[in-house]
């Protein structure tokens, strides 16, 4: 079984565990940030090189650099500081394998008008939805989205879609994390 790696230690409070962030310069506040949480699936490096590569021949301006890549698996908001322990032993007991995903198409979605990589994958929906089930069943609200859209966001404010050809390769998801506003709780890699 895949092992996570635990930032958030699970028998410390939530006081504690920001506490030994701090003295190991992981983290530079005192509290969780905002009211974000959200689970991503990043590429290899090999493939958000090739993302970024593809990006760059679109010749945009607001276009996100290779280590932002991810594709989102769980997204929600609120204050579930009290259910990061949960969250945390839910992910642990996950075998997080690699997942290959198809890019279907670019597409622009959100009023932030970001231009995506939309991806497909039978494994990836699976995961999502074995994710959205079982921290759903700890109360976790649902997605704040009515479909699960995969995606690797390229650019930003992006008025219309670039004529050209979708690239051909896979994407490769291997590494798994699970943050609260840019601050990692739990990783897998």
């Amino acid at each position: 079984m895949t092992k996570w790696t635990t930032i958030y230690d699970s028998s410390k409070t939530v006081q504690e565990n920001i506490a030994n962030l701090l003295d190991d310069n992981l983290l530079t506040e005192r509290k969780f940030r905002g009211d974000s949480w959200i689970i991503v699936g990043k590429p290899d490096k090999t493939t958000a090189k090739r993302i970024e590569q593809f990006t760059k021949t679109l010749k945009l301006k607001n276009t996100k650099k290779a280590d932002y890549y991810h594709v989102t698996i769980r997204y929600w908001k609120g204050k579930h500081e009290n259910k990061v322990t949960k969250i945390t032993d839910i992910l642990k007991e996950i075998d997080c394998k690699p997942i290959t995903c198809t890019i279907t198409k670019l597409e622009i979605l959100g009023k932030e008008k970001s231009l995506v990589l939309r991806v497909t994958s039978p494994q990836l929906t699976n995961f999502f939805k074995m994710i959205d089930r079982k921290i759903r069943n700890i109360g976790v609200p649902k997605s704040d989205y009515d479909t699960f859209k995969p995606h690797i966001t390229i650019a930003e404010n992006v008025e219309e879609i670039p004529d050209t050809e979708i690239p051909k390769f896979k994407v490769i998801l291997e590494k798994y994390q699970f943050n609260n506003g840019d601050q990692d709780i739990l990783w897998k890699s």
